[in-house]
């Protein structure tokens, strides 16, 4: 596949001029990382033109022959913060996996089991289940 690529889409109307702008440029140095900086310019919005300014990375990475991580984050300009950052630390356990998660935007964690046969029940803690909702019963997806 590609390693770099740079995209630029406008459109212009011939009666008002032009419009909506969009320039990216995107780079896979291999496939478990991915850069990418995109903005987005309105000539046709006067008082705040710009639609999009952000910077997203990914990176996934064998620590060793059980352990792996993930992580995505995306930082908006416009908005002065993160709209993404998730970071996954899994331990690959033969059929199953166990998977620590954070999210830095939401501010939540959880615990995850999962049994790769059946992906879609898995078994998961939250930062959110409080001892009474454990009483009650465990959170499953």
């Amino acid at each position: 596949g590609s390693k770099a690529s740079i995209n630029f889409d406008t459109s212009y109307d011939w009666k008002i001029g032009p419009g909506q702008t969009d320039f990216s440029v995107n780079y896979n140095p291999e496939d478990s990382c991915k850069l990418s900086l995109t903005i987005g310019y309105n000539f046709q919005q006067k008082d705040s033109p710009w639609t999009n300014q952000q910077f997203m990375l990914a990176l996934a990475n064998k620590i060793s022959s059980n352990w792996s991580y993930n992580l995505a984050a995306t930082y908006n300009y416009l908005e002065n913060d993160f709209s993404v950052a998730q970071y996954n630390l899994i331990y690959d356990w033969h059929c199953r996996q166990v998977v620590f998660h954070y999210d830095g935007v939401e501010k939540e964690f959880w615990l995850q089991f999962v049994i790769k046969a059946l992906p879609d029940s898995s078994l998961k803690f939250t930062s959110n289940n409080t001892i009474q909702n454990l009483l009650n019963g465990i959170q499953t997806e």
